[in-house]
């Protein structure tokens, strides 16, 4: 059973303290940690903290919304805010599985192309009234061993989600080498084999809202189309790249597509459906010196 809840009657909100400058820290240098806007470790350390007790901290700007649980003491500058629990039996870690998703997608600001180059901000006023849900008793009191038992679970599926991501970059590390003892071997220029285009700028999600249909538009990211439209610019199988962000990541797209300005196309000056449609594509996008068997032209 749950309850609904108001988010400042859960916890005490607080903005950090913008007396933590760079000129204040190096007067007072010390062991306890100061966290700003960076989610990613401490930003300093000094002779003092602001809070002592348990407690959960999100970024104000930046990454805004993102969240840290706190169980040391610890200080905050005003790039980050700190949620202190009014309640006993609050468990963090579920609290935080439960409004960090909330809190990011309250942001306002850059949210970049696939997160990337991100600037958002999300100051106290825009957290305090959120409303959410938490596991409670039949008396109304908050369910601790629910709690207990949900965030368990979210630590085993972090886990999992670390090792997932462990082994990807132990496969990323892996080189093959193909055995092309077997071919011919000729260079070709890619100008020779490829027309290369970019994609219009104009294709924006806002363009694309504008002139909803379902034909996908590809943008620097290789995972899905950033949004559809009602007319598409290509009709077939080709080689796109990534012209930003990672750029250079090949994908393969099929289909009746278009690509923005954050993508390129590779475009056949030969018509050769083993080569351009097949896996000889995706090898020629792995391949640096744009080697390919040359009987593949006979």
């Amino acid at each position: 059973m749950t309850q609904e809840f108001i988010l400042r009657d859960v916890f005490e909100v607080v903005r950090g303290s913008g007396t933590y400058t760079k000129a204040y820290i190096q007067n007072h240098k010390g062991e306890y940690p100061v966290y700003s806007g960076n989610t990613i470790g401490a930003f300093a350390s000094i002779d003092h903290y602001d809070h002592a007790v348990p407690c959960l901290s999100w970024a104000i700007d930046g990454l805004a919304g993102y969240m840290m649980i706190h169980e040391e003491e610890f200080s905050a500058t005003n790039h980050r805010g700190v949620l202190i629990p009014k309640m006993e039996g609050l468990n963090l870690q579920y609290a935080k599985h439960i409004l960090e998703p909330i809190f990011r997608e309250l942001k306002k600001g850059r949210t970049g192309e696939n997160g990337e180059n991100e600037y958002t901000s999300l100051p106290p006023f825009m957290v305090d009234g959120i409303r959410f849900r938490l596991p409670v008793t039949a008396n109304g009191e908050l369910d601790v061993a629910a709690q207990d038992a949900l965030a368990q679970k979210l630590i085993y599926l972090e886990q999992l989600k670390q090792t997932v991501q462990e082994k990807r970059d132990d496969m990323a590390e892996v080189v093959i080498t193909l055995d092309n003892t077997d071919y011919k071997m000729a260079y070709f220029p890619i100008t020779d084999l490829f027309t290369t285009e970019k994609g219009k700028a104009k294709y924006t999600k806002k363009y694309g809202n504008l002139h909803s249909g379902e034909y996908p538009v590809y943008s620097a990211s290789s995972s899905k189309p950033l949004t559809h439209m009602d007319t598409f610019d290509y009709d077939g199988k080709y080689l796109t790249w990534s012209t930003n962000g990672f750029a250079g990541t090949i994908l393969v797209i099929e289909g009746k597509f278009s690509i923005n300005g954050d993508r390129g196309i590779l475009v056949p000056k030969v018509e050769d459906e083993r080569m351009y449609g097949g896996r000889y594509a995706v090898t020629l996008g792995h391949l640096d010196s744009h080697q390919l068997p040359s009987r593949l032209f006979s």
